[in-house]
């Protein structure tokens, strides 16, 4: 057995005893404000490290270098804004890495270059006004993104192009005002795009066009004047379409050829017309849940 020393944000010292054939050490909502992870590289087996919703404001993640079977590390829900993450590099079997809810502001994800089987990767909420995914690009396993509830003004997907096996991307309450899709036409097994809450005032839907498993295009809570649902008409498995809360006069709803089982919300426009055949879209939302 073992010792993880640890300090609560009342100044407590405190420990846990761990066994070093544990795989999974779970020491979430335990108030830690700082831990010394120093013991955990005689952990050879550890699979799981959880150190979400605790006081974390800064953390040595050098220990975790030696563990090679790591594949999940959960510190979101804490304090941290500047932590070395380069020793993560290392963690060559790491599949899902979670920073959410934390007030990084910036962030480094070089060392994702040698983390070629991630498939997780969350920065929800954690004041990015910019970040640089060009690590990704090795990524090729990356199966979920999210950056969302940032600051960002603008995003560069182009090394998204090389994760193919990309499923979900959220990139919704940011401050997004353009965006290029043409590295998702690579991404034929993504299901869910979410774009809500940003300022876009167009967007262009053409690279969307290869990919065949989309089932929610999210796009509400913009400055969308118009919308040219062509490209994406003749995705079968597509089951949602939000275009509510956007600055939408006109919808031209007829490319949508497989729109039967499609809810298409445009409730908080100021329509003047949407053209569709009713009996093609019986799931057509214009009334918002509070109207």
């Amino acid at each position: 057995m073992t010792r993880v020393e640890y300090a609560t944000s009342d100044g407590q010292s405190s420990y846990f005893e761990i066994d070093s054939d544990e795989r999974i050490l779970d020491f979430r909502e335990n108030d830690i404000k700082s831990i010394d992870l120093i013991h955990l590289n005689t952990c050879s087996k550890l699979e799981r490290l959880f150190l979400a919703k605790n006081q974390l404001r800064t953390i040595d993640l050098r220990p975790l270098a030696g563990i090679t079977s790591l594949r999940w590390l959960d510190l979101s829900h804490n304090q941290l804004k500047d932590v070395d993450m380069f020793q993560l590099g290392e963690c060559k079997s790491l599949e899902r890495l979670s920073l959410s809810y934390n007030p990084l502001g910036q962030i480094d994800l070089g060392f994702l270059t040698q983390c070629q089987s991630l498939h997780t990767l969350r920065l929800t909420n954690t004041l990015l006004r910019s970040v640089d995914l060009k690590p990704l690009s090795t990524c090729s396993s990356l199966e979920q993104l999210s950056v969302a509830f940032n600051e960002l003004e603008s995003i560069d997907l182009t090394p998204i192009t090389e994760c193919t096996e990309l499923q979900i991307l959220s990139l919704n309450r940011n401050r997004l005002t353009n965006i290029d899709l043409s590295p998702l036409s690579s991404c034929v097994k993504l299901k869910t795009l979410n774009l809500s809450d940003n300022q876009l005032e167009q967007v262009e839907l053409s690279p969307l066009g290869t990919c065949i498993s989309l089932f929610s295009l999210i796009l509400g809570k913009n400055k969308l004047k118009e919308v040219d649902l062509v490209p994406v008409g003749t995705l079968r498995n597509l089951r949602g379409l939000d275009l509510s809360a956007n600055q939408l006069r006109r919808v031209d709803l007829r490319p949508l050829k497989y729109c039967y089982d499609t809810e298409i919300k445009l409730y908080g426009n100021p329509l003047q017309k949407a053209i569709h055949p009713d009996s093609a879209c019986p799931n057509l939302v214009l009334e918002g849940p509070s109207e």
